[in-house]
């Protein structure tokens, strides 16, 4: 769960008065708390959820704390954001951070522009495919999740 302190306009705390954490142990599900800028530090918490799922030990909601990059929507002038909290959080970037981390685990600078090209060429793969699927049938993609209405 990505947690970036916002709900749309608002701050987070000033519309819902819970804690995911408490959420999550309301149902018995284990919750796990991480900084969602690291990005070692999710894949390892991500990594230990899924193994415990897989061992049968039951779901996990893993509550990543992060910083909202941009807007609600597409040309949100975020007037409801001072300029020092969004400058702030651009440079807590986590792709920035990874390549820092990157750099001072002294990978060389071409290895680290090599992934980050071969990243951004998996994404575009994923995007081109994604757009030439046909468009998804809800009529059957949710008729297990609504009661159907009789005419």
């Amino acid at each position: 769960c990505e947690n970036n302190g916002w709900s749309e306009f608002s701050r987070t705390e000033k519309q819902f008065s819970g804690k995911l954490s408490k959420m999550a142990e309301a149902f018995g599900i284990r919750h796990g708390m991480v900084d969602g800028n690291d990005v070692l530090s999710v894949a390892d918490a991500a990594s230990h959820a899924m193994e415990r799922l897989r061992n049968g030990e039951g779901p996990s909601v893993l509550e990543c704390l992060t910083h909202r990059m941009r807007g609600h929507f597409e040309g949100d002038a975020q007037k409801y954001r001072t300029e020092t909290e969004v400058k702030e959080g651009l440079e807590r970037d986590p792709l920035t951070l990874a390549a820092v981390a990157l750099q001072q685990a002294l990978a060389p600078s071409e290895e680290i522009l090599k992934m980050q090209a071969q990243i951004e060429a998996l994404v575009n793969t994923a995007l081109t495919n994604a757009r030439q699927d046909a468009p998804a049938d809800f009529e059957v993609a949710f008729n297990d999740v609504y009661t159907p209405v009789e005419a």
